[in-house]
């Protein structure tokens, strides 16, 4: 019962085909019967030595082998279903560790219901909205610790946040650093070169040293971003539902946003900051900035997804007898020269390839990632359609001038970033400053490709002091 339920079409619109199998059908017999027309004209005495009823016969069994060939075809074409296998799919991979602040002043009430839920429904906003890559989760307070590695699975992210409280903490504080430090080595452990990081705070303690820290991060590839929670105002913490945190004096310990410093710790970590509203235009700004390139040349990484599996093509086996028959016949060699005729006339000219049988499970673009993982970047780069792609596999083979080529096609800060660095790498740096600059016109905070402008015009500047000195 179970394989009935599941049981369906993947391509049903093949069955639009048998209008046109029947039309085709008729005008056979309808050609067959005109052809018979003139065996009236001979005697009826002569005419079961001249005629010998073969051609009749033939005419019929042609029609019904045709029909019958043409709706097995049909049938299969349609991709008959009932149950699913694992295929390798492909995204691209970017890196985000979530530091979220679990010091005591996160459960003050300047925020509705509190600065705590507050920073923890946005952080799983976050996580709904993120449809690629890998996130990992780090809490700090006067320490840090990893709650969750970097991993594809959201949801399990999202149930560990929603038992997150300063309470767990061994102790308290507010070193921002600590949680930096831990994000970058999460993000070293998984494997990534460059990465974002995404400190949730309501203030900082040791500025200088957290300044460093983001500094440090920006430097090894992972920018530092900084959405901060809370008002400016001095605010109370709550202990119990009638009394307050208190100094040593007994005093109510009043604590308040540091917005300048959060935003310090931004800028030196490269990344951005925000003040969490109400609406969703915060984390939506976040999300469009981890999107934003990252890297050079954009990585894969690979997993398995399900997918129906198409069964049709064990009904070609019933289509090889029909096949000899026709073939022996002398008919096949016929229809092959039509359908041949038809695919020429009706399709358009496209480059030759050799059928493997991996295009009968993958598509080009999932055979070209497989290949690119395999570092057989030559395959990937004539497999891929997309320009983009294929001019990162040309990039990874190494074939920088076409990589630069295929780049230009495309129009945006990610392809003028990634053509500006396939030109440096072919050592054409006055045209790889002009692509950075056309990013940045389109970007201006686009940090690494100021980073990489500014680094090739000091190359110049030096190169070009070379020669005037060899000159002289």
């Amino acid at each position: 019962m179970s394989m009935l339920d599941d049981f369906h079409f993947i391509y049903p619109y093949w069955f639009l085909l048998i209008p046109v199998i029947l039309l085709l059908v008729w005008w056979l017999a309808k050609r067959s019967v005109g052809n018979q027309a003139w065996q009236h004209f001979i005697d009826e005495r002569l005419r079961p030595f001249v005629i010998s009823g073969q051609q009749q016969g033939d005419g019929r069994w042609l029609r019904y082998s045709v029909l019958l060939a043409s709706l097995i075809a049909i049938i299969a074409l349609a991709g008959p279903s009932w149950q699913k296998r694992e295929l390798p799919a492909f995204q691209t991979q970017q890196g985000l560790v979530l530091g979220f602040d679990l010091s005591s002043s996160m459960l003050a009430a300047d925020v509705a219901p509190n600065r705590l839920n507050r920073a923890r429904f946005k952080l799983m906003d976050l996580l709904q909205l993120r449809n690629e890559g890998q996130t990992g989760l780090v809490v700090f307070a006067g320490d840090a610790f990893a709650v969750s590695p970097l991993t594809d699975d959201r949801e399990n992210i999202i149930a560990q946040v929603k038992n997150l409280s300063p309470g767990i903490m061994p102790a308290q504080g507010s070193l921002v650093y600590r949680g930096i430090d831990e994000s970058v080595e999460l993000l070293r452990q998984a494997g990534y070169a460059q990465g974002d990081i995404l400190i949730i705070a309501d203030g900082v303690a040791d500025l200088s040293r957290t300044l460093r820290s983001a500094e440090a991060a920006n430097v090894a590839g992972y920018r530092v971003s900084v959405a901060s929670i809370g008002s400016e105002e001095a605010v109370t913490i709550p202990l119990s539902q009638n009394d307050v945190y208190r100094d040593q004096q007994g005093q109510p310990i009043l604590v308040k946003q540091n917005k300048s410093s959060l935003q310090d710790i931004a800028d030196s970590g490269g990344g951005i900051f925000q003040s969490l509203s109400l609406g969703d235009s915060d984390i939506e700004r976040f999300q469009q900035f981890f999107q934003s390139d990252n890297s050079p040349l954009l990585e894969n990484t690979e997993r398995s997804v399900e997918h129906w599996q198409n069964e049709g093509i064990w009904l070609l086996w019933l289509l090889l007898p029909m096949a000899a028959l026709l073939f022996r016949k002398g008919y096949l060699f016929s229809v092959v020269m039509t359908s041949g005729l038809l695919v020429g006339l009706l399709s358009v000219p496209q480059n030759s390839y050799a059928f493997t049988w991996d295009d009968l499970w993958l598509n080009a673009d999932q055979q070209a990632h497989r290949a690119l993982l395999n570092q057989d970047a030559e395959a990937a780069k004539a497999l891929f359609k997309s320009p983009e792609w294929k001019a990162a596999a040309a990039y990874r083979n190494g074939d920088y001038e076409e990589s630069a080529g295929l780049f230009e096609q495309q129009q945006t800060v990610d392809s003028h970033y990634n053509r500006g660095t396939a030109l440096a790498k072919s050592g054409k740096i006055k045209e790889a400053i002009e692509a950075y600059d056309q990013a940045l016109s389109l970007q201006p905070n686009h940090e690494d490709a100021k980073f990489n402008r500014d680094l090739l015009e000091k190359m110049q500047n030096q190169q070009n002091q070379q020669n005037q000195q060899n000159q002289q």
